[in-house]
């Protein structure tokens, strides 16, 4: 075999292992950012329901506060990883409002308020479908369906 083949071949090989590291890391990153948003999801469940089940009244305010905050910093989970939601872009959306809608919904932070459990039991069954189908957005991103 001639010299130039084995330069050849080991540059090809340098490079195919360079684009595949690049990709999967690239893939890794994408799956942090999913895991990201389902602990957020958990928090914003956590707050909206000990907010709804009036379990503290000393710290409703704050926490009513702190859900709200919660729910703003996340909202731009959509528009930035519209690629990896994919065709569930739409579900999420639509599953993301009416999280948003039922959490701070009502008579939220008003001197009307008084505790609502079914409000409770409606936003955890949300983020569980929220929660489900980051897990199926999860496996997606691997090629795992």
């Amino acid at each position: 075999m001639h010299p130039a083949w084995g330069i050849i071949v080991t540059l090809l090989t340098f490079f195919a292992g360079f684009l595949s590291a690049t990709y999967f890391a690239w893939r890794q990153a994408e799956v942090a950012a999913v895991n990201d948003h389902i602990d957020d999801l958990r928090q914003i469940e956590a707050l909206a329901t000990s907010y709804w089940l009036g379990e503290d009244a000393a710290l409703a305010d704050i926490n009513a506060h702190r859900l709200r905050g919660k729910l703003h910093a996340t909202a731009v989970f959509s528009t930035r990883f519209k690629h990896v939601l994919g065709q569930r872009a739409a579900e999420y959306s639509e599953l993301d409002g009416r999280l948003f809608d039922l959490a701070t919904g009502g008579d939220f932070q008003t001197g009307s308020f008084h505790a609502n459990p079914e409000t409770a039991v409606k936003v955890m069954q949300v983020c569980n479908e929220l929660r489900a189908l980051l897990r199926t957005v999860r496996r997606q991103i691997y090629w795992i369906n």
